[in-house]
């Protein structure tokens, strides 16, 4: 495998992503790598006729305490780099020191860097994708600054932080003068543990599903959220009942998980109706419109919560939030209050991108205002890159996930619409380039944790049921 010609990096880059073939002979020599550190036994050599790309390989090494080293090399023969950067990697004084406890435990990711392009300071913002790209700057005084994908896992996640790590990594203010490289990554990730992450073999929609029904626990309650790095979760949190009625829809709508949506659904019920009355709950809303939304999705979710809905639906302050007031009209249709409709409507002249309108539009057959909110909802769904089929309202935004889903979730019910259809296809390519799947789990994520769920942003590790939920009624 070749170089890409460009002289200012100071590493050396490949013209095209490392093909299959040689990402598996990478991955068994990494494999060896790991097995050694563990032990110091039988130092492992690659493969004679085994060719390496000619590139400059980059090895970083987590554990469950995060990123323990991170190291590059381009000494030697393309053969001997990889074991270079490892070493490297393995004793790099800037991170924790690798515990033998930990030697059993290690992931390993190598990347490669491909064909980079240059690129101005002030287009960066509209052509950089967070956890896609690294970028290298090279400074007016010769100082040359690398930042690998992954580094977005670690904050490092818009346009601007991005810029922000260059000028300190590299000691100086990036300036118009400056040149800047975008590049694709080639990863090759290794897991001490073998057993760790079984294979992609289901369907994406059944492993959304799986991960769901995993995050209800036996008593009804739905964890709030995880941190797909340490595996910690958090049992409640804001708007957390709103968010586990769409958990239930969606794993209802799959159709697998009945009994664990069933005993969720129950738990919710319970839940809000101990709220109503009065009795603390954790991550009850307080705000009446907010009350309203969250009984608006248990009913949408099948909970017998009508009558407090109806009731809830005429609280005054509730047709000043269209979101909410859209999300109990879509439950209640035409029994609830008109004035809560017109508001929906008034409000698209100033808030177009209404998915809960649309939604709302769609259950009164009100097909005028639909095809008017579907049309800025399909627009709004990125048509080029960066994140493409995303929703990314402002260039340099990294977009959330639950937003896009729940965008495709309006699209999706005038499925024969070509512009309609169009836009929902792309979001739902973006929502599966998206999802925390075997092939598609970052390093620095643990797998037994993540695989089949959709983090809140592409480049913010951090799960949340219903984000997983949207995604998945979006896909289905």
């Amino acid at each position: 495998m070749r170089r890409a010609a460009v002289p200012d990096t100071g590493f050396h880059s490949l013209k095209r992503p490392v093909p299959p073939r040689t990402a598996l002979a990478l991955q068994k020599h990494l494999q060896a790598l790991l097995r050694w550190q563990a032990d110091l036994r039988r130092w492992p050599l690659p493969a004679p006729r085994q060719a390496f790309p000619d590139a400059t390989p980059f090895v970083s090494l987590h554990s469950a305490r995060g990123t323990l080293g991170c190291m590059g090399s381009h000494e030697g023969e393309p053969r001997e780099r990889v074991a270079r950067a490892f070493l490297l990697a393995l004793h790099d004084a800037r991170f924790p020191m690798v515990t033998p406890a930990e030697r059993g435990e290690l992931t390993c990711e190598l990347s490669y860097a491909h064909s980079p392009v240059r690129v101005g300071l002030l287009d960066f913002a509209a052509r950089y994708e967070a956890g896609k790209h690294g970028v290298c700057a090279v400074h007016a005084s010769g100082k040359r600054a690398v930042l690998f994908p992954s580094v977005a896992y670690d904050g490092v996640r818009s346009a601007a932080h991005m810029l922000e790590a260059l000028a300190r990594k590299g000691g100086a203010e990036l300036l118009p003068t400056s040149a800047l490289y975008l590049f694709g990554a080639s990863h090759v990730v290794v897991r001490s543990r073998r057993d760790v992450v079984p294979p992609d073999d289901d369907d994406t929609r059944d492993m959304a599903a799986a991960w769901l029904a995993g995050s209800i626990m036996d008593d009804g309650a739905v964890v709030f959220s995880v941190d797909a790095r340490t595996a910690v979760g958090t049992l409640s949190g804001a708007s957390q009942h709103a968010r586990a009625a769409v958990v239930v829809k969606a794993l209802l709508r799959h159709g697998t998980f009945v009994e664990a949506a069933l005993r969720a659904r129950a738990r919710l019920t319970r839940d809000i109706r101990e709220g109503l009355r009065g009795k603390a709950v954790a991550g009850f809303p307080s705000a009446p419109p907010e009350v309203a939304g969250m009984l608006a999705l248990a009913c949408w979710s099948g909970a017998p919560l009508e009558r407090e809905l109806l009731a809830a639906a005429k609280t005054e302050s509730l047709a000043g939030v269209p979101w909410y007031a859209a999300q109990v009209v879509l439950a209640l249709r035409e029994s609830a209050p008109s004035v809560l409709w017109e508001a929906c409507v008034a409000d698209l002249a100033k808030t177009p991108w209404a998915p809960w309108t649309a939604m709302a539009a769609h259950a009164l057959e009100q097909y005028a205002i639909y095809n008017q909110c579907a049309t800025t909802l399909a627009k709004g769904l990125r048509d080029s890159a960066p994140y493409q089929g995303a929703f990314a309202p402002t260039a340099g935004a990294v977009p959330e996930v639950a937003l896009t889903a729940i965008a495709v979730e309006a699209l999706a019910l005038r499925p024969r619409h070509p512009s309609f259809r169009a836009a929902r296809d792309r979001g739902r390519a973006f929502l599966r380039r998206t999802q925390l799947t075997s092939a598609q789990t970052p390093a620095c994520v643990d797998p037994r944790t993540a695989r089949g769920a959709f983090p809140i942003t592409p480049s913010l590790m951090m799960l949340r049921a219903d984000v997983t939920a949207h995604a998945l009624l979006a896909l289905l």
